[in-house]
Formats: C-alpha cells, structure tokens, sequence
C-alpha cells in the first residue's frame, strides 16, 4: 500500500469504524481489490487505455461506497474499500458477488469489448480486541488468496480477541470498579444561538497503565457480565454528584443539566429504574436536568420491550430521552415511532463531512428538520470548525459538543471553564 493511503486507514478511518463497530454490536468490512491483468493491458493497449479502465472501474467501485472515505486508492491499480456497521457476513458476501460481476463486465472501446477482471480479497471484525492492523494484515491475506487461486475472490475472517483476554480483562476491570479506578470527563454542550453551555455529556474513562482508556474498548467487555450494572450505577450516581457541586460553585441563568450513555442491557429488568430513581433522590437532582442516551442498539435485542422501558422513566420519573448516534443505524424512524424521546443527537460522521459534503449537509438538514416536526431538540456532534456552526444554525439546530468548544473535560477543570466560556461567549 501507498505510505499515505496506509497512515490513513491505519491511524484514523479503520480506528474509527473499529470503535463504531463496537459501540452498534455491528461488523467492519474490508475488501481489497487489485486487477492483475492491467500490466498486460498496458503493454498491448498502451498506459492511456489502462489509466481509463482504472478511471472507469473507480467509478463502479465508488458505487458501493457508503462515504467518500470509504473508498481509497492505494496503489496505482489497488483500491481499499470500507464497509462499515454490517450486520452479518452474508452482507460482505453478497457486496463481493456484486462487485465482482459489475468489475468482470466488459469495458467498451471503440466498439470492442475489454476485459479487466478483478481479484478482490475481503475480512471482517466485531470490532472487540482488534486493531487495524490485523484488518489490513487479514485483508492482504485474502487478496493473495484470491491471486493464487482459481477464485475472483476470498475472505479471512480477522482474528477475534482470546478468549483469555476477555477474561482478563474482565477480571482487571472487576479490579478497577472495586478500587475505584474509572473516572469522569464532561464534555460541553452549547447552545449554538447565544453560545451559552448549557450542559455537559459525561464520559466514563478507565485508569489503566498510566493511560484513559474509552468506553468504546471496554464497555462491550463489561456487557458480556453484570460488570455494566456496576458501571452504570458508579457513572450515575458521580455524573450527579458533579451536578450538585456545579450548583453550589457555579451560577448560570439556567440549570445545567447532565448526559450519560447507558447501554441496552440495562433496560432489560427494572435495574436502571430504580437506579435511576434511588440517584435522583440522594443527590437531590430535578429529574429533567438528567439525559439518559440510548443508541439503536439498545433497540435491537427487543423494541418494544425497550421502548416501554424508556417511556416509563420519561413518564414515571420525568428523566429526559435521546436518541444517540442518530442516522448511522438501519432502524431510526422506528425507534422515534416508539420512544417518547426529547433529544436527537446527530452522530459526527454527518456533522463533520457538512461542509465539505452536500449530501452530508442535506441529511443534517433533513434530520433537524425531522427533530423539530416531532417537538424534539437536536444536539450535533463532532463540531470543529466556525463554518460547521453557522451551517447548523442556518438549518436551524438546538445544540452543540465538539473540539471547537472544548475537548472532555476533568472534573478539576469544569467550573473554570464554564466561568470564562459562559463570560466571553457571543453567538456565532
């Protein structure tokens, strides 16, 4: 691969989908496709004539691109592309089938057919214990497969994570909750019209060797046990602690009001109710200033059994409902068609191509104007850039979090940081 094709996929667009895997209990697909026949076009053909079979072949593939990140070129006749949050490799499959039949298809020139055949290797990962390293490493494996062999095309499966390591890291982070070794970061939430933070996502980090280590690595581990309860109850009763120390050290027009994700698990007994109701009585904290996120997959298992249990702590204890990572999964409209929800968070791979990406900008717009048809504020994610928030306002959207406010912030820090944002801040 090209130095700078492979620092990308490496470093930041498999890291990525590898985590958005994780969080929507999805599958990352990546297929590699090379056409082994080229050298022999441009020998008999010349190099203009295989430079345009490329061109045209770029196009095909482009096709099955769900983003333009999606789709890399990483030699002169090799391209890499993404497939992210597949619900199961039958999916992959039949992509590869597809592919292959639209690459196989002769091209025309000067009314005569040429043929370019591809070879197209493939893999796969939960996300859970894998890095990109070990997709692009199993990826080139089935691409070598496919060129020695009589096949178009071949997958090998990435390895998953032992499953002494599942163990071990449950254990370590039995340890951790019981040494109380996780901690909280705030990340702000801004009214994008008059730049005010209005409140805070909390964010659970783990403590490990000297390192945080996010959510997206280890609570996928914690949900394999009852570890999630344990979290969840620690992540609420100190997301709300914090929030009672905000009040006394800090005075804002409004009250602020608190975030936090809580996984699908959860709703299956009566576990997060009475959680949730026990908190709000010790800390003494109006239950409209608690936002509990839910993405799809807390969904998936069972909607209506899940919705009913979101309605009933919106009802019975007056908590707010979001809807997280909206517009990345397959059953949004349904879920907003069964959950009395008030927020919709936008997810950042829409929010972040805005500018730069019509097609990003349209489904912003579209959700925003959704979220306000059905009485719902809208929260967009990943803002880093002044141009991003006045296409949002233009839109108009309710709110913002994002680098370009500020990056999550230590529990040490939060009052400072409200105290000169909230003095200097202006609308955009």
């Amino acid at each position: 691969m090209s130095t700078s094709a492979n620092v990308r996929l490496r470093n930041l667009i498999l890291p990525r989908e590898l985590a958005a895997a994780v969080r929507h209990r999805r599958l990352v697909g990546v297929i590699l496709i090379s056409f082994p026949t080229l050298k022999e076009v441009n020998s008999k053909r010349g190099y203009e004539t295989g430079d345009w079979l490329l061109e045209q072949a770029s196009i095909k593939i482009s096709e099955f691109a769900k983003t333009d990140e999606c789709l890399l070129r990483v030699s002169g006749a090799k391209f890499c592309l993404i497939l992210p949050l597949l619900r199961e490799e039958a999916i992959l499959e039949m992509v590869l089938a597809r592919l292959d039949d639209q690459l196989s298809t002769p091209y025309q020139i000067a009314a005569s057919p040429l043929f370019m055949p591809p070879k197209l290797g493939a893999t796969y990962a939960d996300g859970l214990g894998v890095e990109a390293g070990d997709l692009l490493n199993a990826v080139e494996a089935a691409l070598r497969n496919a060129c020695d062999s009589t096949k178009n095309w071949t997958i090998v499966e990435t390895a998953a994570a032992p499953k002494e390591l599942l163990k071990d890291l449950q254990s370590e982070l039995k340890s951790a909750i019981e040494q109380n070794k996780l901690t909280l970061f705030f990340q702000p939430q801004v009214d994008l019209v008059s730049g005010q933070c209005i409140g805070f996502e909390a964010l659970t980090r783990w403590q490990h060797l000297n390192t945080y280590i996010s959510p997206d690595f280890f609570i996928p581990y914690a949900e394999r046990s009852e570890l999630i309860h344990q979290i969840t109850n620690w992540t609420l009763h100190n997301s709300l602690r914090q929030l009672k120390e905000l009040d006394e050290h800090y005075a804002g027009d409004k009250p602020l009001t608190v975030s936090l994700n809580v996984s699908g698990r959860c709703l299956d007994d009566d576990f997060l109710f009475r959680s949730i109701h026990n908190a709000l009585a010790i800390w003494n904290v109006d239950p409209e200033r608690l936002i509990i996120e839910l993405t799809e997959t807390a969904f998936m298992k069972d909607l209506t059994s899940a919705a009913d249990a979101c309605n009933r702590l919106k009802q019975q204890l007056g908590v707010e409902i979001s809807l997280d990572d909206f517009g990345l999964g397959y059953s949004g409209l349904e879920i907003l068609n069964c959950v009395n929800a008030s927020e919709l968070k936008i997810d950042r791979m829409f929010v972040d191509k805005m500018c730069s990406n019509e097609r990003s900008l349209k489904i912003v717009a579209g959700l925003v104007k959704l979220a306000d048809s059905l009485g719902m504020r809208t929260v967009a994610e990943g803002i880093e850039s002044p141009e991003t928030v006045s296409a949002l306002l233009d839109m108009p959207a309710h709110l913002g979090q994002g680098f370009f406010f500020s990056k999550p912030l230590a529990e040490s820090q939060v009052v400072a940081w409200l105290e000169n944002h909230n003095h200097h801040s202006n609308p955009p």
